[in-house]
């Protein structure tokens, strides 16, 4: 999975921090929307089903506390098949 070049990753992170100020939160999707049988969670953007499924009924601090768990979900699912990717953003380029 590649993921994006620092300063796209860097403008994802103002998204991020904006998120904070606003009440509108996007969705990780990243369109890849594949679940991984060995964790549970999409391949893509790292949510369960159950919050894919209940996104657009969760309010926006529950999306904003499932956005904070994505990074670490990532690392843990890059350790597992040998920390390749376990520094990147869990995001990829599209």
């Amino acid at each position: 999975m590649a993921s994006f070049p620092s300063s796209q990753w860097l403008a994802r992170s103002s998204i991020l921090t904006a998120m904070t100020r606003h009440t509108h939160v996007p969705s990780p999707c990243t369109s890849v929307c594949t679940m991984a049988a060995q964790t549970g969670l999409c391949a893509g953007c790292f949510r369960t089903i159950d919050e894919i499924a209940g996104w657009g009924q969760m309010t926006d601090s529950e999306k904003r506390a499932v956005w904070g768990l994505l990074a670490e979900r990532k690392n843990a699912a890059a350790a597992r098949l040998g920390g390749e990717h376990a520094s990147q953003p869990p995001f990829r380029q599209d």
